[in-house]
C-alpha cells in the first residue's frame, strides 16, 4: 500500500521493526550502532506519542482506492536485503518533463546489468502492496492505545521524529562528514561513485520545528545515490526558538558557501526538500532570483508546504491524511511565523511570482491534507512559464518517499534522481 508511514517502526521507536518477514530481514542486515548524537528516546513508546496528537481517525480510507503499480522487480545494490537503488533506464517515463502530468503511473522494467533482484508482489489498482497492508494493519490495531496520552514536550518530539514515523539507519556505504557551511552546521553525505562536483542541497521537513540529518539522512542519501550527487544537509535553526526568517537565512548562507568557498557553479547544484523543507527550498530559490544571483539547475520537492495561510481546499475537506491534522499544521505555522504575516511570500512562497525559476519536479501523495499546496504550486509555475512536472500518487500520504521498505518510495526517488541527472551539469 502506498502509504508513507512506517507504523511498525513508529510503535517500536528506534528499535527493530520485525513485524513482517520483509521488515525483519531489512533490520537484521541494516542494524549498526547509531552515529554520535543519535540517542534513542528513553521511552520506547515515545515515537507513538509523537504522532498521536496529529494522526487522524480515518486511516481506513487509505486502504481503498490505491494506485496501480506494475513493478514486480527492482535492482538490489548498496543495501543488503532490501535495496533502494533502481536503474535509471528501468523507469518508463511516458510523459515529457516539460508537461504537468499529475497522474503518470510508474512502470519498472528490467536491465541486463541487474545482478540481484528483489521480487515484489504485483499490486493492482485496487490493492496495496503486502508490506503496506501490514503497516496499516499494525497501526489500526495499536492506534487506540496511543490516543489520549499526554502530549510530549518539543524536545521529546524532536528526539523521536522521523518523516515516516521511524528513523531509518544510513546504509553502511554512505560516508558522513560534518562541516560548517557559512556558519551553519551541516553534513555531507556521499555514496560510492557519485560525482563530487554535483551537489544536492537537501532541506529537511519537520514543520520548521523538528528534523535533522538523523531523521532525514536515509532519504537524503538515497536521493544522492539515485541522482549520482553528493548531498549537503544544512542543520538550519528551528522554531519556535528561531522563527522566520532564521531557517531561510541559514539555507541562503549554506548555498553561498557552496558557491564561494566550494567554488561550485550553480548549474551543478540542485535544491531538494520535503514538506516544510520543500517550501523553504522554494523560498530560497525565490530569494536568489530576487537578489540577482545564479539559480540552481533544478528544484525537486516532495509534499512541499508552501501556503502558511492554510487556505488550500484540502485543508477543509473530509479528513483522510494519516500524518497531519489541521490543528497540528496551524500550530506549526504559528510557531514558525511568530507574528510574521502568513502572506509573506518568503514564508508562503506559493503567493510569489514564480517566473524565471529553474525546472521543477513536485511529488505529492493523494491522501494529503496539504495536497492543494503542490497542486496550486504547479498551476502557478506552469502559468509563469516554468518547466514543471507534478506527480500525484493516489492514496499516498505526506512524504511517502521516506518509507524505505515500500516499493512506491523506491520508485519515486529513482524518478527524482533521473530528473536531477538530466538537468545538472557534470558527469551523468
Amino acid at each position: 500500500m502506498p502509504v508513507g508511514f512506517q507504523v511498525s517502526g513508529v510503535l517500536t521507536a528506534l528499535g527493530p521493526d520485525t513485524s513482517t518477514p520483509r521488515a525483519a530481514e531489512w533490520w537484521a542486515t541494516r542494524r549498526r550502532p547509531h552515529r554520535a548524537g543519535d540517542q534513542p528516546p528513553a521511552d520506547p513508546q515515545m515515537a507513538v506519542d509523537v504522532h498521536a496528537h496529529v494522526l487522524l481517525p480515518d486511516v481506513e480510507a487509505l486502504v481503498a482506492g490505491q494506485p496501480g503499480l506494475a513493478a514486480t522487480r527492482r535492482r538490489a545494490t548498496g543495501y543488503p536485503g532490501l535495496e533502494s537503488a533502481v536503474e535509471n533506464e528501468a523507469l518508463s517515463d511516458t510523459s515529457p518533463s516539460t508537461s504537468k502530468s499529475p497522474r503518470r503511473p510508474f512502470a519498472l522494467g528490467t536491465s541486463a546489468g541487474i545482478s540481484m533482484l528483489l521480487s515484489l508482489a504485483h499490486v493492482d489498482s485496487a490493492m496495496p502492496s503486502q508490506a503496506m497492508q501490514d503497516v496499516i494493519s499494525a497501526f489500526l490495531q495499536r492506534r487506540e492505545g496511543a490516543s489520549g496520552k499526554p502530549k510530549l514536550t518539543l524536545g521529546d518530539r524532536r528526539a523521536a521524529f522521523g518523516p515516516a514515523g521511524t528513523v531509518y539507519p544510513l546504509p553502511d556505504d554512505v560516508s558522513v562528514t560534518a562541516v560548517v557551511a557559512g556558519a551553519v552546521p551541516a553534513h555531507w553525505l556521499a555514496t560510492p561513485d557519485v560525482d563530487p562536483g554535483r551537489v544536492l542541497v537537501y532541506l529537511h521537513g519537520g514543520g520548521y520545528t523538528m528534523g535533522s540529518i538523523r531523521s532525514h539522512g536515509e532519504l537524503a542519501a538515497r536521493l544522492g545515490r539515485d541522482s549520482g550527487c553528493r548531498v549537503l544537509v544544512p542543520e538550519y535553526r528551528l522554531a519556535p526558538e528561531h522563527p522566520f526568517p532564521a531557517a531561510l537565512d541559514d539555507a541562503l548562507s549554506a548555498w553561498r558557501w557552496l558557491r564561494s568557498s566550494q567554488a561550485l557553479p550553480a548549474s551543478s547544484l540542485a535544491v531538494v526538500g520535503d514538506s516544510a523543507g520543500g517550501g523553504l527550498g522554494l523560498a530560497l530559490v525565490l530569494q536568489l532570483r530576487d537578489n540577482g544571483e545564479d539559480l540552481p539547475a533544478a528544484l525537486a520537492l516532495m509534499s512541499p508546504w508552501t501556503d502558511l495561510t492554510l487556505s488550500g481546499a484540502t485543508m477543509s475537506e473530509p479528513v483522510r491524511d494519516p500524518v497531519l491534522t489541521p490543528d497540528g499544521v496551524r500550530q506549526l505555522a504559528k510557531d514558525y511565523l511568530a507574528g510574521t504575516q502568513p502572506t509573506n511570500v518568503l514564508a508562503s512562497p506559493l503567493f510569489a511570482s514564480l517566473s524565471g525559476l529553474p525546472p521543477m519536479l513536485v511529488q505529492v501523495g493523494g491522501a494529503e491534507l496539504l495536497l492543494s499546496d503542490p497542486q496550486r504550486l504547479a498551476d502557478a509555475a506552469q502559468a509563469a512559464g516554468v518547466d514543471v512536472t507534478l506527480e500525484i500518487r493516489d492514496g499516498l500520504p505526506h512524504v511517502y518517499q521516506s518509507v524505505v521498505l515500500a516499493p512506491e518510495a523506491t520508485l519515486a526517488t529513482a524518478a527524482m534522481g533521473r530528473f536531477l541527472r538530466t538537468r545538472m551539469t557534470g558527469r551523468r
